[in-house]
């Protein structure tokens, strides 16, 4: 990322669904305190090491330490808090195969509104994400 200001990986996991599935390539540019706010998808290393995109929801303090909260649009649940030295990169476009979304295009603010100002929409992904999951492995999940 130091090298070519940007780094670009392949999407993992269902997370970010339906904005971000599995394969799509993601490009991040470095991350700097006053380049991020609410609403974007940032790249950090979570405390177990593992590489993870999720949504900015808030910004806490604790104590004299800003603390960054995110989470996957279709999970339930917040992540661990993260310090700005975890993050890695913002998220500026997506690669669907022939297709390359820009986070500041319409249809990605337009989400990215909804899905900050409705959190009811993460239970509704979820049930999705569980029951297409259950329905490929020959089993329905209710």
């Amino acid at each position: 990322m130091q090298r070519d200001g940007w780094l670009a990986l392949p999407a993992q996991g269902s997370s970010m669904f339906p904005l971000i599935r599995e394969g799509n390539l993601c490009r991040f540019r470095p991350v700097q305190a006053d380049n991020i706010g609410k609403g974007d998808i940032i790249l950090f290393c979570s405390d177990s090491g593992q590489l993870i995109a999720h949504r900015l929801l808030s910004v806490i303090r604790r104590e004299d330490l800003l603390l960054y909260i995110c989470k996957g649009d279709s999970n339930l649940g917040c992540d661990e808090p993260i310090r700005l030295e975890q993050m890695l990169g913002v998220l500026y476009s997506i690669r669907k195969s022939r297709k390359e979304l820009h986070m500041s295009g319409r249809f990605v603010s337009l989400w990215t509104r909804a899905v900050m100002a409705l959190p009811i929409l993460s239970h509704g992904l979820n049930r999705y994400i569980s029951y297409q999951k259950a329905r490929s492995a020959g089993g329905v999940s209710l």
